[in-house]
């Protein structure tokens, strides 16, 4: 019986030693994983590369904030060269079109501010040429009222009439 506990404790030992190399393997592993973390962290806080230290997913989403974060800096600045090296296609093609949208309406708004000043100076102008014709048609009706009536009650106009009919 004795000999069977020797057996016992001898593979008891070794069941315990097997068990303390998994742990120690283990715990190595664990710093391993551990020191990548921190080396992948020290890299995307610090603004280095993540391909290097990081695993790919990781790295991949890290590249694409940096490019959103770029994006938006170069929307915000209106800096075509950070909107063209940060922003995706459909990003660049709706700045663009935004921007051209913009152009045509401050051209627009430049245009329609000429064609109120035109219709301004067109009214002056116009209100002008009617007070001239009011004041043509009140001389004229001066005229006429001033010119002599023949007997049948109709109005003679002699060259003093006709003249003061043309305003000369």
């Amino acid at each position: 019986m004795i000999h069977y506990l020797k057996i016992g404790g001898a593979l008891a030992g070794l069941v315990a030693a097997v068990w303390l190399v998994g742990q120690l393997r283990e715990k190595e592993r664990l710093e391993g994983v551990e020191a990548q973390f921190q080396a992948c962290e020290r890299s995307v806080t610090d603004g280095g590369e993540p391909a290097i230290s990081c695993p790919q997913a990781l790295s991949d989403a890290v590249t694409r904030a940096r490019r959103s974060l770029l994006c938006d800096a170069g929307l915000k600045a209106g800096d075509a060269y950070r909107v063209r090296a940060g922003c995706s296609e459909a990003v660049k093609r709706r700045d663009a079109q935004a921007t051209a949208s913009a152009a045509e309406a401050a051209s627009l708004r430049a245009a329609l501010d000429e064609l109120k000043a035109g219709q301004a100076a067109a009214i002056a102008r116009a209100a002008a040429r009617a007070a001239t014709a009011a004041r043509k048609d009140e001389h004229a009706a001066q005229a006429l009222a001033r010119a002599p009536v023949d007997a049948a009650g109709r109005t003679r106009c002699d060259d003093d009439c006709l003249r003061a009919l043309t305003g000369q």
